[in-house]
């Protein structure tokens, strides 16, 4: 089939011109919601985050994270995951992280570092869809629409290359008239092969703060884009765990990721904004 879906959902975002000219992001977001007291952690923590990642390979920075003095750095090529003080200095690493979840089943609790590892490869790839549809070994086709709600979603198969970490290799995505994503399902094989239901809503306007690199030049520039150049951006993201992926039905175990406002910069100035895409992990609609 064709690629006009792709495109279409490319334009939506952002479009590829000025994909092609980012090199990083920021985002300041909320992680929180009802699976991390199955992984181990309070009930009620919320992860307020910093991040900070690379968007041609796949790296990101989480400051501060689960404590205040300290940063997580994952990094997808060395297989990683390492805790950091705010200076950058190497406290503790899980490596090779992906290994590090085998025997591990749907209620394990997870310690910072394996934490770390899950957060860090779904919000890298939340962050770059679907622009990440376009890399190198990933493979996208359109397939047969789905009716929900009383809307039609278009759907794009996805097939990620193992150079990719990833929740599995082959996901499916669903998308509005407009372009914009609705939905994705997907089974999170470190977490027990769970098949999830992970919906999107919310959208709105949303500035940014990301890096472009400068021609002829290895060094990367913050820019600050005004709000109309800046793709809109969902203020909540859904996921729900299935029992069969051709059903409609959602169960428990929702997680949320919800945009939180710009913080003041310091000296009075403009704070940074934030960069489209954020699926924030929580709760029941309340998110999940």
């Amino acid at each position: 089939m064709s690629e006009e879906l792709l495109d279409l959902a490319i334009a939506t975002t952002g479009g590829r011109k000025l994909w092609s000219t980012v090199c990083g992001l920021k985002a300041d977001i909320s992680i929180g919601g009802p699976i991390w007291a199955m992984k181990g952690w309070p009930p009620d923590k919320t992860f307020d985050q910093i991040l900070t990642l690379d968007t041609i390979r796949e790296h990101i920075v989480f400051t501060p994270f689960t404590r205040p003095d300290q940063q997580m750095v994952f990094d997808a090529a060395a297989d990683s995951v390492t805790m950091q003080t705010l200076d950058g200095e190497p406290v503790e690493t899980l490596a090779p992280a992906r290994a590090g979840f085998k025997g591990m089943l749907r209620n394990s609790a997870w310690d910072a570092l394996h934490l770390g590892y899950f957060l860090g490869y779904a919000c890298w790839n939340y962050f770059t869809t679907p622009f990440l549809f376009t890399y190198p070994g990933v493979r996208a086709r359109e397939i047969e629409p789905w009716r929900e709600a009383g809307q039609a979603w278009r759907r794009l198969q996805v097939r990620f290359p193992p150079e990719i970490a990833t929740h599995n290799p082959d996901q499916v995505f669903y998308f509005d008239l407009l372009g914009l994503q609705r939905r994705m399902d997907y089974i999170v094989e470190i977490n027990g092969s769970t098949l999830v239901g992970h919906y999107t809503s919310r959208y709105r306007p949303s500035t940014a703060c990301w890096w472009r690199r400068a021609a002829g030049s290895s060094a990367a520039t913050p820019t600050t884009p005004s709000t109309s150049t800046c793709p809109p951006s969902p203020s909540t993201s859904t996921m729900s765990n299935w029992s069969a992926p051709a059903t409609n039905r959602r169960n428990h175990d929702h997680q949320h990721h919800r945009h939180r406002p710009p913080r003041p910069a310091a000296g009075g100035g403009a704070a940074p904004p934030l960069r489209r895409n954020p699926r924030a992990l929580r709760g029941p609609r309340p998110r999940g």
